[in-house]
């Protein structure tokens, strides 16, 4: 039983079983058992376009299908974890790291297995980010 709606944010990602029980006031009864899944926080905080498209006002626009896996537009595919109001985790399969980042960073992101800050190009024809350490322009392959 979820009576604060702040709880379906803390669920997010989840799937969640429940039973819908129906009886009339001549005593009969019915029971429906079935899920719902919850789609992610990253989806919470978008505009839906349509199709699996969302438009993150922060993120960019990402197609995102019934897991934590997404398609962004520029990117291409990216695990997206979130973290419990702190921001997300997310898998770049083309770097093969873990980069951290929330709403506020953006395209700012955090390399876990480098330990230095990215900024992320994403206007120009191919994907280049910014090593802080290295101070210089790198092509995302």
């Amino acid at each position: 039983l979820m009576l604060d709606p702040d709880e379906i944010f803390i669920s997010a990602g989840a799937t969640i079983p429940f039973k819908i029980l129906l009886q009339d006031t001549g005593g009969k009864s019915s029971e429906i058992e079935a899920t719902v899944h919850i789609q992610n926080s990253f989806v919470f905080n978008s505009t839906s376009l349509g199709s699996g498209w969302y438009d993150s006002n922060w993120f960019g626009i990402f197609l995102s299908k019934d897991n934590a896996w997404v398609y962004h537009r520029r990117m291409g595919w990216l695990y997206v974890q979130p973290i419990a109001s702190e921001g997300y985790w997310i898998w770049d399969p083309v770097l093969e790291d873990w980069l951290w980042t929330d709403e506020t960073f953006f395209p700012w992101t955090y390399s876990n297995s480098r330990s230095r800050w990215y900024y992320f190009s994403l206007e120009s024809e191919k994907v280049r980010f910014f090593d802080h350490n290295q101070q210089k322009w790198l092509l995302r392959p």
